[in-house]
């Protein structure tokens, strides 16, 4: 079948030969689409504002708020005083080394209480109330003994008598009523029972039988001569109770008190000790905190074994 003929106009130059390509031919596209002014581009709705809390639920975010806050600062600052009595308890311990290197504290060989010395001009020269040096083998008593005017001075002053109060380790003192150069039938010292473990806080340890049986020598250095003392007893009390008797009436009215305290004593002792402490002729209270209690007191008693004091003897070995 023929092909039908193109028309064009007689003045056209037409080439016959070539195919009109629609593409380029804006017209062969068909109309042009326009929007339809009737559909409108989805436009995305703006959030709704939150709304508020309810009053109880906001009053109470606030109160967590103030609570934390307030925790975080409580947290800093007991941190803070943490390390500051920490330095203070290394500064008290710093303290005492160097009383005992310039002392010359000679505590080698307890075996021959003569041998153990310390230099007591040397001592007198950082605190004229110094009367004696105390040591414990086998623990952190290793201190200079003083005694003040009354029994809360030297709880919160150091040996050179600086004033410590955030750590108030203080110095071991001998009672203000007792004879300084302990010649009372009943001596009593006090010392702090400090959380590093220094002053006395060994001797609360010694409430534990198996801890006392195996720590029962104590040593007192005087400028008049040298004690040996055994334990005997551990009385756990409160600060009401008054054991301070310097001296007694009668030999009865102190085995008496010896007694009361081996009865009333939180560890047990054989019966030679038992016998010892009847026989002696002096004894010594050394009195700490006991935090198991309300305002509680552990309170060691020995009795003297020997003495290089002249006329004072003890109960022997």
């Amino acid at each position: 079948m023929a092909k039908h003929a193109k028309h064009a106009r007689p003045d056209q130059d037409v080439n016959w030969d070539e195919e009109t390509d629609p593409e380029a031919d804006p017209a062969a596209e068909g109309p042009t689409a326009e929007a339809d002014p009737a559909v409108e581009p989805a436009v995305e709705a703006a959030p709704a504002p939150e709304a508020d809390p309810d009053p109880a639920i906001r009053k109470r975010i606030n109160k967590w708020r103030i609570v934390t806050i307030v925790s975080a600062v409580v947290l800093v600052c007991a941190l803070v005083a943490l390390a500051v009595m920490g330095f203070s308890y290394l500064q008290g311990q710093h303290k005492y080394e160097n009383v005992r290197d310039q002392a010359a504290v000679n505590t080698e060989d307890p075996s021959n209480l003569a041998s153990m010395s310390a230099d007591w001009d040397a001592l007198r020269a950082v605190n004229p109330d110094v009367v004696g040096w105390i040591y414990v083998p086998n623990s952190p008593i290793d201190y200079p003994i003083v005694q003040g005017e009354d029994n809360e001075y030297y709880l919160n002053h150091a040996f050179d008598r600086s004033e410590n109060w955030l750590a108030a380790y203080g110095t071991i003192f001998m009672d203000y009523t007792n004879n300084p150069q302990f010649m009372d039938s009943n001596t009593f010292l006090y010392g702090h029972h400090m959380a590093d473990g220094s002053m006395f806080a060994f001797l609360d340890t010694l409430a534990h039988q198996e801890n006392f049986d195996t720590n029962r020598d104590i040593y007192i250095l005087t400028p008049q001569g040298n004690f040996w003392l055994r334990t005997f007893a551990m009385v756990l009390t409160d600060g009401s109770d008054f054991l301070v008797q310097p001296n007694f009436g009668s030999a009865e009215e102190m085995d008496a008190y010896i007694t009361d305290k081996l009865e009333r004593s939180c560890v047990s002792v054989t019966d030679d000790v038992v016998d010892q402490a009847l026989r002696t002729t002096k004894i010594f209270g050394m009195s700490t905190c006991d935090y198991s209690r309300s305002d509680g007191r552990a309170i060691l008693f020995s009795l003297l074994v020997e003495s290089t004091v002249p006329g004072v003897e003890g109960v022997g070995r």
